[in-house]
């Protein structure tokens, strides 16, 4: 049974940070699907069998907006102890919704059925930090991307002889052997450490046996803020994965009203506030 909520209204010992971030990083690595360039951010679905298309009422008319999150992915949406949902994308949504002078209701679906539950119109969006991918937006619409991921660099937080990419040259890059990041590192540099997991390649960064690394900049970000890790990004991505809000193909007065807020939203500071509680940056950006 789904759950549904309307609202109202430094550097630490290395063991400290190191023993959480096994979970942290399978929640994101579940979440974000790093082990390739194409990965999404949620693994695809199946294209369903198409059904038919339910008259919906006018946006105007609604006086709830009802999105879908999977609950499974800390800090952008989880589950609290009550059952309550909260996180970054269910902040988000309910702000959206206030936006829209509507009542925000929150539901968790399973990640696989996430896009599926929109087609047969069982909630208004899906703001389940989504990639936008080439099949997806054959089905659904998606906004303009409100955050952006992808591989990125990260040097220990101390390092300030390394500050652009090209400052890699000849410089040690860790990363984990049979992944995307693996293969990018090649292209920085001929000295390249192959690591068997996250956790050693992050180890061996702060231990200085390392430069830098490359991983998916969420989960370093994740990692700095959740586990307080010695690390700073360095550099432009080296690739992107641009997350979108997913509403059905015939609701363009929806997407054109959620382009809108999300654009109020980022000009008036409301979504550099909320980005800065449960990450300490603006991902905006």
């Amino acid at each position: 049974m789904k759950r549904e909520r309307t609202f109202n209204g430094g550097t630490i010992a290395m063991k400290t940070w190191l023993k959480p971030l096994c979970l942290a990083l399978m929640t994101i690595i579940l979440g974000t699907g790093c082990n390739a360039k194409d990965a999404s951010t949620t693994p695809p679905i199946e294209s369903p069998t198409e059904l038919p298309s339910a008259e919906q009422p006018a946006i105007q008319e609604k006086e709830n907006f009802t999105f879908a999150v999977s609950g499974q992915f800390k800090p952008f949406n989880f589950e609290q102890q009550d059952g309550s949902l909260t996180g970054f994308d269910v902040e988000l949504g309910e702000e959206l919704a206030r936006r829209l002078d509507m009542n925000p209701i929150v539901v968790k679906e399973p990640q696989a059925s996430l896009l599926e539950g929109l087609q047969q119109q069982q909630y208004d969006a899906v703001i389940s930090s989504l990639s936008i991918t080439t099949k997806r937006a054959e089905r659904f619409s998606f906004t303009k991307p409100y955050y952006v991921s992808g591989a990125q660099v990260f040097i220990k937080n101390d390092n300030d002889k390394i500050t652009t990419l090209e400052d890699l040259t000849d410089k040690k890059i860790g990363a984990v052997d049979g992944t995307a990041y693996h293969t990018l590192a090649k292209n920085y540099s001929k000295k390249i450490a192959n690591h068997a997991d996250y956790k050693t390649m992050l180890q061996e960064l702060v231990d200085g046996k390392t430069d830098a690394i490359i991983m998916d900049r969420m989960m370093g970000i994740i990692t700095m803020k959740e586990n307080k890790a010695p690390l700073k990004p360095v550099g432009e991505f080296l690739y992107k994965d641009e997350i979108g809000i997913a509403v059905a193909k015939d609701r363009a007065d929806l997407l054109d009203l959620i382009e809108s807020a999300l654009d109020e939203m980022i000009k008036d500071g409301t979504y550099e506030q909320i980005s800065m509680k449960w990450f300490g940056v603006d991902i905006s950006r």
